[in-house]
């Protein structure tokens, strides 16, 4: 079960790289949300952090550009 369970979170993640299959990405995260909710809440939550403190946050810290001068 464990070796399906890895293999159908593997395929989730490359549902999610393309547009077209994108959809399957979804129902595949609804799947394994039925599967074993606590579990892959926990996961998805730490990813979702992770990914907020990785791209979102980085952007922060560079300066803010003012608007060019009116003559």
């Amino acid at each position: 079960m464990l070796t399906i369970t890895f293999a159908f979170v593997v395929a989730t993640a490359l549902f999610f790289l393309f547009d077209r299959t994108r959809w399957m990405g979804v129902v595949g995260v609804f799947v394994l949300l039925i599967i074993n909710p606590l579990f892959f809440t926990g996961l998805f939550l730490l990813l979702g952090v992770a990914f907020y403190f990785i791209f979102s946050r980085s952007n922060k810290h560079e300066p803010t550009k003012s608007f060019p001068r009116r003559d």
